[in-house]
């Protein structure tokens, strides 16, 4: 199956992609708004997951929150698993955008520098 996007087509085979087929100045500008737009939602999430695990432990840091195994109080609380997890998707998606970005254009120096 072929998929129309703004910057081109998307193969796929059922569910799985298999590339894009060409390239157009449309899709670096694509590319170039959803990592901003992943930079922003990552920012947000990191302040929220802070800002609940500080309910729980006052004095830990953003460090101290991605070890949050450290901290047995937080074992017992999904609330925080959950939004930690949502961050940690966030970043998966990040990582993936700015891999695209430097595979497809490489003269980019976007999705180099570190989320976490």
């Amino acid at each position: 199956m072929t998929i129309p996007t703004s910057g081109g087509f998307l193969e796929t085979k059922g569910r799985l992609t298999l590339g894009w087929r060409y390239f157009s100045p449309s899709m670096k500008q694509d590319l170039e708004a959803a990592l901003e737009l992943i930079d922003g939602m990552i920012g947000r999430q990191q302040a929220k997951v802070l800002e609940l695990g500080r309910k729980w432990v006052p004095h830990a840091t953003d460090e101290d929150l991605r070890n949050a195994e450290d901290f047995t109080v937080l074992k017992d609380k999904p609330i925080f698993h959950y939004e930690d997890g949502i961050l940690a998707g966030l970043i998966a998606v990040r990582t993936a955008l700015g891999a695209e970005m430097r595979s497809k254009y490489p003269e980019t120096a976007l999705g180099l520098e570190e989320i976490r």
